[in-house]
């Protein structure tokens, strides 16, 4: 047996040849998806200029994740290194779906419709101070397109409290 040949030894590997096809398979899948998020972050990125750092961030992932399954190829990581490989393959699949929901889902809100103005007029006040009543009290409501607004004066000085009611459409 110790005449025996190279060709009908069998052959070792590190990893199994099986778990490589599924780990290229994965990173094929995961690269497609990635690829797919960048089109759909430049076409929506003509409107909104944020969406261009999720172009980026992207891109920079998609080259680590070939690197580091470059290194694994070529023996630079060691065979056991295999759920790392496959970690960095997972995350970037994880980055792409969460951008394709980021970009073609607005979670941001509407602006907030505008509210129609305050408009207070300061009345004038006729009565004469009384010198035993060191308060001079003076209440006014008035109520322009449902918005009451109450104006108070105390020894001069000009309070204004407002209070939104319900909002009509008209």
């Amino acid at each position: 047996m110790a005449n025996s040949s190279a060709a009908s030894d069998p052959l070792y590997y590190d990893v199994s040849p099986e778990y490589e096809r599924y780990t290229k398979f994965f990173l094929i899948v995961s690269g497609l998806i990635c690829i797919i998020s960048i089109i759909c972050a430049v076409v929506q990125a003509q409107n909104e200029k944020r969406f261009y750092v999720v172009i980026i961030s992207l891109v920079v992932s998609i080259f680590f994740v070939i690197c580091i399954y470059l290194f694994f190829k070529r023996r630079i990581l060691l065979a056991e290194k295999l759920w790392f490989v496959n970690l960095t393959i997972f995350i970037l699949f994880l980055q792409a779906l969460i951008y394709i929901i980021f970009v073609f889902i607005q979670p941001y809100p509407l602006p907030p419709p505008t509210v129609p103005t305050i408009r207070t007029t300061t009345p004038h006040s006729t009565t004469p101070r009384n010198s035993t009543n060191s308060t001079n009290s003076t209440n006014m409501t008035t109520t322009p397109r449902s918005t009451t607004s109450t104006q108070k004066f105390i020894q001069g000085k000009k309070f204004v409290l407002t209070k939104l009611y319900e909002l009509d459409d008209t």
